[in-house]
């Protein structure tokens, strides 16, 4: 079974507002362009994972 994507996540929001103030970013609406903009950048190296999924 395939791992869900981040953003189809109930808590993606508000992992993006947690990301946002931990980065002292006052607009969290950047943090989420960069996550749409930027595919593989949230996969760990190595992990064969450029899209998104989580791994457990």
């Amino acid at each position: 079974m395939t791992q869900p994507f981040v953003h189809e996540l109930p808590s993606f929001k508000e992992l993006i507002e947690i990301i946002a103030d931990e980065a002292s970013i006052k607009d969290p609406a950047l943090v989420e362009k960069d996550y749409w903009i930027m595919p593989g950048s949230s996969a760990p190296a190595n992990s064969g994972n450029a899209c998104g999924h989580l791994q457990r």
